[in-house]
């Protein structure tokens, strides 16, 4: 489900890539050969926020939109894959993440945390039925310096799926909590409050002819954050003294949304 189609809840985890994912930033990756069905990968990203052939503004400016990012970005994965006779298939793997973690304004009050997330997931599949599962921990990642309150939060997903011809059904659970930081502006007042997320989703995909498909999927979205108006409130607080523009405005406590998807694929 895009999360473009979301109005989150401040300060709860939605996605299911551990916190410091670099995606499509430019990297040098290391993929070993694979033996009796395990493989390590290595991949080394020095800027998050530098992808590809875009020009890098390495100027920091107070009152600079950009998010936070990280350099030297180090992660590992450890998959191991094996087919039994039977026709059982089965999927494991070992994530680790670690980098620097830069704020997005260069000022004493705003210093981050470290990056040091892991992950572990894996999956089943047997015939035309397909089960799998991930937890995730982000520790402290990204999360203000200074203070032992909150933490980048730690989730659960499983999915299950059924194939039949070309024509694929899936529906999958979520469950995400986070200790977010509350109580106020100054670190006297912080008090730590939980953040949680509960997500359903189901989806159908049809496959038209090879490479091309059509899908639907449906999600809803149960996010809680108590703290999301003092979190919300001290990064514009921050980023004010800075020289900056307040970039969270109103932010809801809670919210609970129902999201539909409708779309085509076509593979070459």
């Amino acid at each position: 489900m895009p999360d473009h189609v979301l109005a989150q809840t401040i300060g709860v985890p939605i996605s299911v890539d551990p916190v410091g994912h670099t995606g499509r930033s430019t990297k040098l990756t290391y993929l070993t050969p694979r033996w009796q069905g395990l493989q390590l990968g290595v991949s080394y990203t020095p800027r998050s926020d530098h992808k590809g052939a875009a020009g890098l503004n390495s100027l920091v400016s107070a009152s600079s939109t950009k998010k936070p990012y990280d350099t030297d970005n180090l992660s590992s994965v450890l998959q191991f894959m094996h087919k039994f006779d039977g026709g059982l298939e089965l999927a494991l793997s070992g994530t680790s993440i670690f980098a620097k973690s830069n704020p997005e304004y260069q000022v004493a009050e705003l210093k981050r945390q470290n990056i040091a997330s892991f992950a572990f997931g894996g999956g089943l599949k047997y015939a035309n039925i397909g089960f799998s599962a991930e937890y995730v921990n982000n520790g402290r990642s990204r999360e203000l310096a200074g203070q032992g309150i909150s933490n980048a939060g730690q989730l659960i997903n499983f999915g299950l799926s059924y194939t039949h011809g070309p024509t694929k059904v899936s529906g999958g659970y979520y469950y995400s909590w986070r200790n977010a930081l509350g109580g106020g502006t100054t670190p006297a007042t912080y008090t730590k409050v939980k953040a949680k997320g509960n997500i359903l989703g189901a989806a159908i995909d049809h496959k038209l002819a090879p490479g091309m498909a059509i899908y639907v999927e449906y999600a809803n979205f149960q996010l809680k954050n108590p703290a999301a108006a003092d979190e919300a409130a001290r990064l514009n607080a921050i980023y004010s003294a800075a020289g900056g523009s307040k970039q969270y405005t109103s932010p809801t406590p809670s919210n609970n949304t129902n999201a539909f998807v409708l779309g085509s694929r076509l593979v070459f």
